[in-house]
């Protein structure tokens, strides 16, 4: 069993994979939606997959938590403390800015803010303040989905579940390739809330079973259905990109096994630590920024340079200011009721 406190390669990773959606919007989205003049130096497609890695450390940290808790109230508090105050400030934020200097069609009613707060708009079928926020409702699935499991006990069978799981998938793949349509299945609460949801589910459960390896120890049936976690990546994507996946899981595997402890550096970890405010707070408000930019004729390399840092610097304003104090408190009140209550 493995006794290491707190895996800070884990935060290192969540730090990359913001950065590198961060820059995948301000060069290739970024291009896509208003077009990055010719003196663009880089662009970065690639940068999209790291929603996938977070995906993957979801599945990890999730499962680690749930593993400490001692009440399904606790998960819940602990969940809304680290999701929702960064959440609703970056939401409040990125409506202002992006209302007040009109970026073309980006602005949206106040009603719809309204909605968003609840961070389930997508379940309302209502738009996105902000164009990232569309993986919080799978964050929100797999939560429930692990909550319930948690809750009925069953959590003590996920390898069996994750198997059964993996099946529906597959088979959902191959119905859709075969019949040439998309077939929009809600079969239990599997992620098939939307379409792009089906892709997703076997990445959180590599990250779950990573955890369990990581707790206790090396399992050949876990690493077999990590195995066909990748393999079913690979009907709906090409081999480059499962490559990907399959060294998203050699880094795990390297991490679990204390062979990555050099990637341990204060700027990589405070990267990690500003990532899921950076992730909330970049898009929009880094759009008008650049915008902003082009139109003081700053070359877009420079621009997006200053959007960067302008992002990070307001994602660890909300991480240290907001995020981390909010979360603590929290947790401090739901200890002094549960202990009054006791």
């Amino acid at each position: 069993m493995n006794t290491k406190k707190r895996l800070l390669e884990i935060d290192v990773l969540r730090g990359v994979a913001a950065i590198s959606v961060v820059l995948f919007h301000y060069t290739t989205r970024y291009s896509q939606k208003f077009g990055h003049s010719n003196d663009l130096l880089i662009y970065f497609p690639e940068g999209y997959h790291g929603v996938e890695l977070f995906f993957i450390i979801s599945g990890f940290v999730i499962f680690m938590s749930l593993d400490k808790i001692k009440s399904g109230s606790e998960f819940i508090i602990g969940r809304f403390s680290r999701l929702y105050p960064a959440y609703w400030t970056c939401l409040i934020l990125t409506y202002a800015i992006v209302n007040i200097t009109g970026l073309p069609n980006y602005t949206v009613s106040w009603d719809v803010a309204i909605i968003n707060l609840s961070m389930f708009q997508v379940f309302f079928n209502v738009r996105n303040v902000d164009g990232v926020y569309w993986t919080l409702a799978i964050e929100l699935c797999f939560y429930i989905i692990m909550f319930i499991l948690y809750q009925t006990r069953l959590l003590k069978y996920i390898d069996q579940l994750s198997i059964i799981w993996l099946i529906l998938m597959a088979l959902t793949i191959i119905l859709e390739k075969q019949s040439n349509i998309f077939i929009e299945s809600r079969i239990g609460l599997l992620f098939f809330l939307k379409s792009e949801s089906i892709i997703f589910a076997n990445l959180f459960i590599i990250g779950i079973m990573f955890y369990k390896q990581y707790k206790k120890g090396f399992s050949i049936k876990e690493h077999c259905i990590i195995t066909a976690c990748i393999l079913i990546y690979k009907l709906q994507h090409s081999w480059l990109e499962t490559l990907l996946i399959i060294f998203f899981t050699i880094l795990l595997h390297l991490i679990i096994h204390n062979k990555m402890n050099f990637i341990i550096q204060k700027p990589l970890v405070f990267m990690g630590t500003i990532s899921y405010s950076l992730y909330l707070i970049h898009q929009n408000v880094g759009y008008v920024i650049i915008n902003t930019c082009y139109k003081f004729g700053i070359n877009p390399n420079i621009s997006i340079c200053i959007t960067l840092t302008i992002s990070i610097l307001l994602a660890a304003i909300i991480t240290f200011k907001i995020e981390k104090p909010m979360m603590l408190f929290i947790k401090e009140q739901y200890k002094d009721v549960t202990t009054k209550m006791s």
